[in-house]
């Protein structure tokens, strides 16, 4: 049987003791507030390049310096911006200073980041069945202030930002830490769903199932590079998979106050 049938019959038969998600681009919808700080950086600074590889890139950084001290983000930025190909003909200095400048705006948006659609039906849904956790490089509190706002925190056993791990995706001790809540596990027993390859990486190296979302700032050919045992364009499809109707999303949301959009 081929992995992703495997883990679609698994799901559907509540054969999962865990689901790990990150935070940012799986649950949270970083998209806008990200094209938001860059376009307002860049119309600024009259920078003029393709705004999906600068926005793909540019998050790719973001994801690893959430929670970091500016002067961390500062000593490391050459090893950082190497790879920010949309910006190579900046000296680092200035790369810097671009980069400092979209990272405030995003951290100033973000405050405001909706959930992705499906997110309170599939968590409902999920938790009846196995235990939810978050391994996120954003910082816990940031990612409870949000939860907290939509009375989400409480489908979740435990939640880890960067402040909490003993490592950094894509290392698998990033994403061991739930299983310190279990006395014997089997680690095909864990699903880590992520927006990022460092996601997926890391999932495959604890030994964990893996499924890949691009709702997040990565793009879907990117995400099946890195062979996710399941592929999906957001975590909604995780809803369709388990039988649950997704005209219910827009309804269970709404209860909440979500902004969210029909299917």
């Amino acid at each position: 049987m081929k992995r992703d049938q495997e883990l679609i019959e698994r799901l559907q038969r509540h054969n999962i003791k865990g689901v790990i998600f990150d935070f940012d681009g799986v649950l949270l919808d970083v998209r806008e507030p990200l094209n938001e700080a860059v376009d307002k950086v860049f119309n600024k600074r009259s920078i003029n390049v393709n705004m999906d590889v600068a926005l793909q890139q540019i998050g790719a950084v973001l994801e690893s310096v959430q929670g970091y001290p500016m002067s961390q983000i500062i000593l490391q930025s050459y090893q950082m911006f190497k790879y920010v190909t949309v910006l190579e003909n900046y000296r680092l200095f200035k790369k810097l200073r671009i980069a400092i400048e979209i990272f405030a705006k995003y951290q100033e948006y973000s405050k405001e980041a909706k959930f992705h659609l499906g997110s309170k039906l599939l968590l409902e849904t999920l938790s009846k069945h196995c235990d939810l956790f978050i391994i996120s490089h954003n910082i816990t509190e940031s990612i409870l202030r949000h939860l907290k706002r939509e009375e989400l925190e409480g489908f979740f056993l435990d939640i880890y930002g960067q402040d909490k791990l003993p490592a950094l995706k894509p290392d698998p001790a990033s994403v061991e830490p739930p299983l310190n809540h279990y006395k014997s596990y089997n680690k095909e027993d864990f699903i880590i769903i992520g927006d990022m390859p460092s996601d997926i990486e890391a999932g495959k190296k604890a030994g964990f199932w893996t499924i890949g979302v691009s709702s997040g700032l990565c793009t879907r050919e990117l995400l099946a590079d890195y062979e996710p045992d399941l592929l999906l364009e957001s975590i909604a499809d995780i809803l369709s998979l388990l039988g649950v109707d997704n005209g219910r999303i827009t309804k269970s949301q709404a209860h909440k106050k979500l902004k969210t959009e029909s299917l």
